[in-house]
């Protein structure tokens, strides 16, 4: 494997790039689409070393064929960063990797290098201390999983991990957002230095443009609520006369994926109210992107999921944590003075087919946590009832 590793940084980056080098690679796959001999492309690139350059400074540079760089792959491994971060990195359907789980953390109090912000170290220690106090007064640490019901007081700013594999032009479009946004303006600076060392032709040609972060990206709504509602679905409008336009295939078994065909009957609305290390896990389902987040308050206040089980102790310690919030909106960054069990809403749009897979997925998963499986369940009911409401066989889709 052909690793190449950033030195002296905070987020400790490495890179991960075919053997020959993915321009070379990007550019035969693209000479294919132009040719049915593959040995022809193949001796055009090795008797010319030039050909390579040319080919990208003509095709992608001039006529900007951005396609080009999606032909080209990148392993990327980061470090040290926090969740928010993260979150932004894998806000594209066409994401794949793997974050790293909470249930691997130490106890360690060192922060995430992107939450520097001087009024989240208090907050940063404070709900550090609350772990590692729960973590030794062994409360109810029963759970398959070390931490599992101690998760929630994890500090917002604890440190994550990534690795993703993206093509070339995914990269550089993440990258290019990533470097309008202050707080990670250090790390989409270490991403360009790892970039250009990779794919330094590609880097070249990807990083001449402007892409402005997404809203959701730099805001987070706060949205008032008077209780919590685990999880809402609302179907497309026209739901049974969609239905009866199309034959779908049965699932015959679990095994079975469901008939892509159900995209045709429109987009569903999920909403979810959870906390925030649950939301993190539903939001790495890609065929439900794009997700929106709000935090939310009862008396302008944040708090923690109802379903915590906070011992009195503890309780007293955190009561007046949380400050009244009287703005409709925050910098995303302030989530960091929070705990990983602070409630907010995750909102989404998928079709059926996705939608029941997910929610199937999340339900029955061996080792999934209590709270994850039982807002999935919850999720299948509703499924279930608006079936029926809409005469649809429920046997045609679901594990029923």
């Amino acid at each position: 494997m052909n690793f190449k590793q950033i030195k002296k940084n905070k987020f400790n980056i490495s890179i991960y790039i075919s053997e020959n080098g993915e321009e070379k690679k990007a550019v035969l796959s693209a000479m294919i689409s132009r040719s049915f001999d593959l040995s022809a492309c193949i001796e055009k690139i090795e008797q010319n070393e030039n050909k390579v350059i040319n080919f990208l400074d003509k095709n992608l540079f001039q006529y900007n064929h951005a396609s080009i760089a999606d032909l080209g792959n990148i392993t990327i491994f980061i470090a040290n960063i926090g969740w928010i971060t993260s979150l932004f990195l894998k806000d594209t359907p066409l994401f794949n990797g793997q974050e790293t789980s909470t249930r691997v953390l130490t106890g360690s109090k060192e922060m995430c290098n992107d939450s520097n912000a001087d009024y989240v170290h208090e907050h940063h220690l404070f709900w550090w201390n609350i772990f590692n106090e729960l973590q030794g007064s062994r409360v109810n640490l029963s759970q398959a999983y070390k931490f599992d019901d101690i998760r929630w007081s994890l500090p917002g700013t604890y440190r994550s991990s990534i690795v993703m594999n993206l093509s070339v032009r995914v990269f550089a479009r993440q990258i290019q957002m990533l470097s309008y946004i202050p707080e990670c303006k250090e790390l989409s600076d270490e991403l360009k230095i790892a970039f250009e060392a990779a794919t330094p032709i590609f880097y070249k040609t990807l990083m001449n443009k402007e892409r402005l972060p997404h809203k959701r990206w730099l805001t987070i709504p706060v949205l008032e609520i008077d209780k919590v509602c685990d999880i809402q679905i609302t179907p497309p409008k026209d739901l049974k006369e969609k239905f009866q336009q199309y034959f779908f295939s049965p699932r015959k078994h679990e095994k079975v994926m469901l008939d892509d065909t159900l995209s045709f009957l429109g987009m569903f609305n999920i909403k979810i109210q959870t906390s925030i290390i649950i939301a993190r896990d539903f939001a790495r389902h890609r065929t439900w992107h794009p997700f929106t987040w709000k935090l939310l308050t009862k008396n302008n206040q944040p708090f923690l999921d109802p379903k915590i089980n906070i011992p009195g102790f503890i309780e007293d310690k955190i009561n007046n944590k949380f400050n009244n919030i009287k703005t409709k909106e925050l910098n995303i960054f302030e989530l960091y003075q929070y705990p990983v069990g602070t409630m907010v809403e995750l909102e989404a749009s998928t079709t059926l087919n996705f939608l029941i897979y997910a929610l199937e997925l999340r339900a029955f998963a061996s080792g999934a946590d209590e709270s994850y499986s039982c807002i999935a369940k919850n999720g299948i009911n509703i499924i279930k009832e608006i079936l029926i409401k809409n005469n649809i066989d429920l046997n045609h889709f679901l594990l029923v």
